[in-house]
């Protein structure tokens, strides 16, 4: 296994969204778009199953420049995860439409 990613069905302000809980990707194939094709896959199974196409995560700090390239977009201030370090919520929402 070099890279997974968690998805469930959550709430975010209130609205039925699919929630990334957690995505990995192992350090020695970091920077070769697995986690790109990963989001893209998510993106394509949330799509063809009709889930809710609101999607949230809480990313990393370091990580949110990454999110941001595949159209994600900040909502609100930085907050600390005491065991996880600094986050930001990220939301972003597919389009049904090709």
């Amino acid at each position: 296994v070099i890279a997974c990613a968690t998805f469930m069905q959550n709430q975010y302000n209130n609205i039925a969204a699919s929630q990334l809980r957690g995505m990995a990707v192992d350090d020695g194939n970091r920077s070769q778009g697995i986690g790109e094709q990963i989001l893209i896959f998510a993106d394509e199974q949330i799509l063809q199953h009709g889930y809710a196409l609101q999607c949230w995560c809480n990313a990393r700090k370091p990580a949110v420049r990454f999110y941001q390239r595949l159209g994600w977009k900040t909502d609100g201030e930085e907050f600390d995860i005491p065991t996880a370090g600094p986050h930001f919520k990220m939301t972003r929402v597919l389009s049904a439409q090709p």
